[in-house]
């Protein structure tokens, strides 16, 4: 319905609108880069897609996040509960 009305899917990033289809391609490639959407907000090669990614966990924790995004995540493996351990480096044995 929001299609139907001209509803702008834009994300707006420190004034620069980023579409969500650009966004979720990104989070595609970094996922067959590095095995998992798990983005942190300091990754230096695209900082604005760690903070997008913390933000989309925060938009579904406070229930405004729409359901057909939450679903696309979902099918991507995205993990909505990031942990700290997951974006520091394993220790050589």
């Amino acid at each position: 319905m929001l299609d139907a009305l001209g509803f702008s899917w834009m994300i707006k990033m420190r004034g620069i609108q980023v579409p969500w289809k650009q966004r979720i391609n990104d989070l595609k490639a970094f996922k067959k880069k590095h095995g998992h959407c798990n983005v942190s907000n300091e990754y230096r090669p695209n900082l604005s897609l760690g903070q997008w990614v913390s933000n989309l966990r925060q938009r579904k924790k406070l229930g405004t996040l729409a359901e057909d995004k939450i679903l696309i995540l979902d099918t991507l493996g995205f993990s909505w509960v990031m942990s700290e351990m997951s974006n520091r480096p394993k220790k050589q044995r």
